[in-house]
């Protein structure tokens, strides 16, 4: 009885660390870029948001119309 009572008890640590292992590694591969694309391509997902430039070196170099004391860049104050 105690030998049935240690091996179920050495399968349930072991599954438990299992998946606290596989769960720990997905989420640090997948806090790289090139994990990003691989944990997507398993899961069916896409991206619903893309990095887009709001800002480039020649815009911000041109002068711009004073606006009455008001920011050009609307969160720029925020920030």
């Amino acid at each position: 009885m105690k030998l049935l009572t240690l091996l179920q008890t050495k399968t349930l640590v072991a599954i438990v660390a299992g998946v606290l292992l596989v769960g720990g590694a997905t989420a640090a591969f997948a806090a790289t870029p090139a994990g990003q694309m691989v944990v997507q391509s398993f899961a069916h997902t896409h991206p619903t948001i893309t990095a887009a430039a709001t800002h480039d070196a020649k815009s911000q170099t041109k002068e711009t119309p004073a606006t009455h004391g008001q920011p050009t860049c609307p969160g720029l104050a925020d920030a």
